[in-house]
């Protein structure tokens, strides 16, 4: 456990869907749970997007990775 004042970061990459609670919409009911505690422990939260597999666009994948020829 860090000390008083000391700040934890947790690296969130998620595609953002629930497969476990089979939740597809928006909210989450999980959500404001953990802001509160990460606020209670005094941790950042930073979330990357990352899309899964089969939701993918070729396009998408071709602008974020240029060839290098």
């Amino acid at each position: 456990m860090p000390g008083d004042g000391e700040r934890r970061s947790i690296l969130l990459i998620s595609s953002g869907i629930d497969y476990f609670r089979g939740n597809f919409g928006p909210t989450s009911p999980d959500l404001d749970p953990t802001i509160e505690s990460a606020q209670k422990g005094n941790i950042n939260i930073w979330t990357l997007y990352a899309p899964d597999a089969g939701h993918g666009d070729v396009d998408f994948f071709a602008f974020q990775m240029p060839s290098h020829n």
